[in-house]
């Protein structure tokens, strides 16, 4: 299986399928604990969506900056995340957070 990221998007291929996962258009950002570790849950506003550990994601540090910057982007426009998960992402007292409660959501 091969993981690319181009321009805010994550690109999955397996077995010569491709999903698009739109990372600054996120709708959904969840965190759960299964098999012994923490798992990362997004799904964009297409219904795409994916689940990997956080390990899985920090491989490469340039593909963690990046989809962190789409997380924080996604929860200032409205994401559905749930308070532990912004606790489970250290997120308490981030600029996104401020900019989603002015923009009312």
């Amino acid at each position: 299986m091969s993981r690319r990221c181009r321009l805010g998007r994550w690109e999955q291929s397996r077995w010569k399928r491709r999903n698009w996962l739109k990372i600054y258009e996120l709708k959904k950002i969840d965190v759960v604990y299964g098999e012994g570790q923490l798992y990362l849950e997004i799904f964009d506003d297409s219904k795409h969506g994916m689940s990997r550990t956080f390990s899985e994601f920090q491989r490469d540090r340039r593909i963690w900056d990046l989809l962190y910057n789409g997380l924080v982007h996604s929860i200032a426009d409205g994401a559905e995340i749930k308070p532990s998960t912004i606790g489970k992402l250290q997120l308490n007292g981030h600029p996104a957070l401020t900019a989603r409660r002015e923009r009312g959501h």
